[in-house]
C-alpha cells in the first residue's frame, strides 16, 4: 500500500511538470474576470474580429441551453454592474454568472435578476446560467425566488468543453489559428478541473489519516515545507469546505448572511500565510448583526450591534487558518473535526451573542 509520504511526493512532481499554456502563461488559470468571462464574452460576441460570433453564440444556446436566441443583432457584456456575462437582443437576455472558486454573495443571482428586470422591461430574462467548475447548484439565499425553469446550472467539465469542442470543429480549416487558441483554453479548462478533483481528493486523504499525516508534518514539516505547493491547495479548500459548512449551520439555526469572505481573501491567507488578512462572516442573529473572525488571534465574535467582542473558548483560540504548522489549525483538514468545530461554534454563538466582555476599539 501506498505511503502518504510517496503518494504526495508524486503530486509534488506532477506539479513541477512544465506545461505551456498562453492564457495560463497571461492571467492565472482560476481568474474568473480576467480570463474565463473575457475569453467566453470574446468567443460569444458579434464585435469580436474573428468573424465566428453568431456561430459560437448558436451553438451555445441551441446545444447547451436549449433555447431560440436571435443572433442577427444582439450584444455581449462582460462585467455588466457586477454581472458576469450579459447577452442581449430587442427581446430576449441572458445572464451568466460565472464561478470557479468564488463563493455566492448573498442575495446576489435575485439582485441580478430583479436589476435587470426593472432595467429591461421589455426584454424577457430567458436564462440565468450559473456556471461553475463541478455543476453545483446557487445557495438558496443567492437565488431568492428566481423561477426554477429560468436559471440553469452547467459546468466547465460538461457543457463548456462540448461548447469548446463543436466551436473548433467548425472553425478547423477556416481559421487555423483560432482553432488552435480555443484548443488551448479547452486545455486550460481540463487542467483546472484535474487540479480542483486531485486536491479535493488530497484533502480527503489526509482527512482520513489525520493523524499520520500529523506526524508527518511535525517530523519534516513535509506538508507546510516540503509539499506546500500541493498542500496550499489542500488548505484553501479546506477553509473553504470550513466557511460553506459554517455557514450552513448558521443557517439552519436561522441567521441570514450579510457577508462572507471571497476566494481572492481565502486564497491571500493560505497560498500567503497572510497574517494580516482576516476571514470574516457577518450575519444577522435575531435582529442583530453578529460576526465570526478568523485572524492572526484565533477566532473571535463580535456583536457589532452592542459593540462588544470576545474570543471564544481555548479549543478554538489558536485555530488560525493563516498557520497549519498548528496542530489544532492542521485538525480541520479532517471531517470529523471540522464538524466538532463548528458545533462548538455555534454553541458559544447561540450562548454569548449578547454577552461579550471587550468593546471595539474604533482606530
Amino acid at each position: 500500500m501506498e505511503t502518504l509520504e510517496n503518494y504526495f511526493e508524486k503530486q509534488l512532481e506532477k506539479q513541477q511538470e512544465i506545461k505551456f499554456n498562453i492564457f495560463s502563461a497571461l492571467h492565472k488559470k482560476t481568474d474568473e474576470v480576467r480570463l474565463h468571462s473575457r475569453f467566453i464574452s470574446y468567443l460569444l460576441s458579434a464585435d469580436s474580429n474573428h468573424g465566428m460570433g453568431d456561430t459560437y453564440l448558436k451553438l451555445f444556446t441551441n446545444n447547451i441551453l436549449d433555447i431560440d436566441f436571435d443572433s442577427t443583432e444582439y450584444t455581449v457584456k462582460t462585467e455588466d454592474k457586477n454581472i458576469d456575462i450579459v447577452i442581449y437582443n430587442h427581446r430576449k437576455e441572458i445572464i451568466i454568472e460565472n464561478k470557479i472558486y468564488a463563493g455566492d454573495q448573498p442575495q446576489q443571482l435575485v439582485k441580478y435578476y430583479d436589476l435587470r428586470t426593472a432595467e429591461n422591461i421589455e426584454k424577457e430574462i430567458v436564462r440565468i446560467v450559473y456556471l461553475t467548475l463541478g455543476r453545483h447548484k446557487p445557495s438558496e439565499n443567492s437565488r431568492g425566488n428566481i423561477p426554477c425553469e429560468k436559471l440553469v446550472c452547467i459546468d466547465y467539465t460538461q457543457e463548456i468543453n462540448k461548447w469548446l469542442t463543436d466551436c473548433i470543429k467548425i472553425t478547423e480549416g477556416r481559421n487555423q489559428l483560432l482553432a488552435n487558441t480555443i484548443f488551448q483554453y479547452k486545455e486550460l479548462i481540463t487542467e483546472l478541473t484535474s487540479d480542483v478533483n486531485q486536491a479535493k481528493e488530497s484533502q480527503n486523504i489526509i482527512s482520513e489519516n489525520i493523524e499520520e499525516a500529523w506526524e508527518l508534518e511535525k517530523k519534516t514539516r513535509f506538508f507546510t515545507q516540503r509539499c506546500n505547493k500541493v498542500f496550499n491547495h489542500v488548505k484553501w479548500h479546506t477553509v473553504a469546505d470550513f466557511i460553506n459548512e459554517l455557514e450552513n449551520a448558521l443557517v439552519e439555526k436561522e441567521a441570514i448572511t450579510i457577508e462572507k469572505p471571497s476566494a481572492k481573501t481565502i486564497t491571500s491567507i493560505t497560498h500567503n500565510n497572510n497574517k494580516k488578512e482576516k476571514l470574516i462572516i457577518k450575519f444577522k442573529f435575531n435582529n442583530q448583526e453578529v460576526q465570526i473572525v478568523n485572524d492572526s488571534k484565533g477566532f473571535t465574535l463580535g456583536n457589532l450591534t452592542k459593540g462588544k467582542w470576545d474570543y471564544f473558548s481555548d479549543d478554538l483560540k489558536n485555530i488560525k487558518f493563516c498557520d497549519f504548522s498548528d496542530k489544532q489549525t492542521f485538525d480541520i483538514i479532517s471531517i470529523i473535526k471540522r464538524k466538532e468545530v463548528i458545533s462548538t461554534i455555534i454553541e458559544f454563538v447561540e450562548k454569548d451573542y449578547q454577552n461579550l466582555n471587550n468593546t471595539f476599539v474604533i482606530k
